[in-house]
């Protein structure tokens, strides 16, 4: 049975010995409790105060599964803080309910089963083994550093940041109903790493993350972003649902092969990890828009400009438009010369855009479907950012099905040869 102790204080101390609470023996307080006992405190009883403090002034170790409860089931949801928590071990599940505004910190040398958190505010769990994570609800930042794999039996929420760090090994938060407001960062060299969330992800730093033979990185949510540059070891899943995913920093790397997925997708790849992207697929239903170092520019169907991609490459992308963005000198060219066509019909429509003094060049290419679009980025009159569509061997068809052909460029239209365009025609010409 459980002891209801309505006095108020409850104080309890084993002095050399340990203390120990029973199965059945939980304790129900009005006022705050503390636990003391040299030899450590060892229970398989709940703990409950009616919004008063517990304090847990030696190390505890669990012989079953404990609930610590402060707001009294919700009764008094301000609850109190769980004080001098130390090492908790046992390896059984603890679950924790001290209110919204209480900070909760396990200290090292922990060895948890599962944790739950009914509600609290800061979290920061450190753990010498593998930590299951029950159903949460964190108001505040989580941080979890584990000696073993981080997983999930329940849905985490957490209105903060969350920080990660599972040394070598995997971490699993695949709840469909994880929820990470803030940040996610995972500071280890983890064996895999997989997330998900029901709003959109901003990623902090995912320093080395799936470096283990076999190990991938998997991220699903509603949208992803980034905050800081990712260090991805070997293959990356990347699924924004039906949002964005932007992954534009300068300094990502992948390791392995590129797969992502929304409803529109900004992603910069490195031109020494164009191999990457190459092995994996793009699907989105809108945009999927490619840039690559500044001067390095894109080669499409036998162009060769630095990012090379050919017609199987292209291939794996099933995207509504395709905008590969050139920078600085870097140039976009598509062809070699021969006559093809742009036999690509996963890709809708193609944008090419140079926002520097790169040309672009088409070279006897028959655009069989979709529209075609070419944005330069110099708007000056001058020498640079010129469009040449060229056909030496025979005619360039732009919309031969019915397509548009939008034009913009500050220089002018280079038309070399027989030029069809049985589409609208619309050229832009900006003025300073």
């Amino acid at each position: 049975p459980s002891h209801d102790m309505e006095g108020g204080i409850v104080t309890l101390n084993a002095d050399t010995g340990a203390l120990t609470i029973a199965a059945a023996g939980d304790m129900v307080s009005a006022g705050a409790v503390t636990l003391t006992g040299a030899g450590g405190i060892l229970t398989a009883g709940d703990i409950t105060t009616k919004g008063a403090t517990v304090n847990l002034n030696s190390p505890v170790t669990q012989t079953g599964a404990v609930t610590i409860d402060t707001t009294n089931a919700g009764s008094s949801p301000a609850g109190a803080a769980v004080t001098s928590f130390g090492a908790v071990t046992g390896n059984q599940s603890l679950t924790l309910r001290v209110g919204t505004g209480n900070n909760i910190t396990i200290g090292a040398g922990s060895n948890l089963g599962t944790l739950s958190v009914v509600s609290a505010n800061n979290v920061n769990v450190t753990d010498t083994s593998g930590l299951v994570l029950g159903t949460s609800t964190i108001s505040g930042n989580l941080t979890v550093a584990a000696g073993g794999a981080i997983t999930d039996s329940g849905a985490v929420v957490v209105a903060g940041n969350t920080e990660l760090n599972a040394g070598a090994n995997a971490i699993t938060l695949d709840n469909s109903g994880n929820t990470f407001n803030g940040t996610v960062k995972v500071n280890s060299n983890v064996a895999s790493l997989t997330l998900v969330d029901t709003t959109a992800l901003n990623l902090d730093t995912i320093s080395g993350a799936a470096l283990a033979p076999g190990g991938a990185t998997s991220i699903t949510a509603n949208g992803i972003t980034q905050s800081i540059a990712l260090n991805i070891g070997t293959t990356a899943t990347f699924n924004g649902g039906n949002g964005a995913v932007v992954l534009l920093n300068p300094l990502n790397t992948y390791g392995g092969a590129l797969t992502v997925a929304g409803g529109s997708a900004r992603i910069f790849v490195n031109s020494a990890d164009q191999a990457d992207l190459k092995a994996g697929a793009v699907t989105t239903a809108g945009l999927f828009e490619l840039t690559t170092n500044p001067g390095t520019g894109f080669g499409l169907l036998g162009g060769v400009v630095g990012f090379d991609l050919s017609q199987a490459d292209l291939a794996n992308f099933n995207v509504g438009t395709f905008n590969p963005v050139a920078s600085g000198a870097g140039a976009i060219t598509v062809g070699t010369g021969a006559p093809l066509d742009w036999n690509v019909p996963s890709i809708g429509n193609v944008a090419l855009t140079t926002q520097g003094t790169g040309d672009i060049d088409v070279a006897n290419v028959r655009f069989i479907t979709g529209n075609l679009s070419l944005v330069s980025g110099d708007q000056i009159l001058g020498i640079e950012d010129r469009v040449h569509l060229v056909s030496g061997l025979g005619p360039v068809q732009i919309g031969a099905l019915a397509g548009d052909f939008d034009f913009q460029n500050g220089q002018g239209l280079n038309l070399n040869g027989t030029v069809s365009i049985p589409g609208r025609l619309t050229l832009y010409r900006d003025w300073e």
